[in-house]
């Protein structure tokens, strides 16, 4: 998996209130930099790219790629490979 691979490489649409035609085009990059253009409907606000916008939309197929690559859920990927390797124990 790379940065620049579209997200619909590793998680399959329709999903919730997005289909593969509306999220054709974004990557994991533009997900990571607001810059995918999802709105919380069926549309885009602007072409992934080409624009930024902080949503939740973004966010939530975010959590949705790391849970499939590692077929855990986030809170465990976050203690494994975030917090534990930080020493950050108590978070």
């Amino acid at each position: 998996m790379h940065i620049d691979h579209p997200v619909l490489m590793v998680i399959p649409f329709n999903w919730n209130y997005l289909n593969a035609e509306v999220v054709q085009g974004t990557t994991l990059r533009h997900l990571l930099t607001h810059t995918h253009g999802l709105k919380n409907n069926h549309e885009r606000a602007f072409p992934p790219g080409t624009g930024w916008m902080y949503n939740n939309t973004g966010i939530n197929m975010l959590i949705r790629v790391v849970r499939k690559v590692f077929e855990a859920p986030l809170a465990d990927v976050m203690r494994h490979h975030v917090f534990g390797p930080c020493g950050l124990t108590g978070t």
